[in-house]
């Protein structure tokens, strides 16, 4: 089966913009001072902004590679799926952080619920592009 870089690019678009949302309006400012930064720290660091957007199309094919081997179509499939697959992997790595990073768990809560949001809707989008059968003309 064809990538449908449609539905690979609508899941990179909607993850991005959900990380700016959750990480840039949202929770900035106790996710910064959890993870104790400050903006001056921030400083000639606008360059990491690009890998971000790198991350988020490496999720896009991670999650339409995950589509394909399990066969899933349609937004309900897909948002169990990618809530499943983020809990057993995104969630559980996170915890990692407290357990032995000794971070906060307010910031693992800020972490892994983004991560269970993003990739949950994230492949809803993608498997939503499979979903449904076009007419033929």
């Amino acid at each position: 089966m064809k990538i449908n870089y449609w539905g690979v690019a609508a899941g990179a678009l909607f993850a991005w913009f959900f990380g700016f949302i959750w990480y840039g309006l949202l929770f900035s400012e106790p996710w910064m001072a959890l993870e104790g930064l400050t903006k001056e720290m921030g400083a000639g660091q606008e360059w990491r902004m690009g890998l971000g957007v790198l991350q988020v199309i490496f999720l896009a094919f991670g999650i339409y590679w995950l589509r394909r081997v399990t066969g899933t179509a349609g937004y309900v499939a897909g948002l169990k799926v990618g809530a499943w697959a983020a809990l057993f992997f995104a969630v559980s790595t996170v915890w990692l952080r407290f357990i032995y990073g000794l971070k906060p768990l307010a910031l693992i809560g800020i972490d892994c619920s983004y991560l269970l949001i993003q990739i949950a809707v994230t492949s809803a989008i993608i498997c939503g592009f499979y979903g449904f059968k076009r007419k033929s003309v």
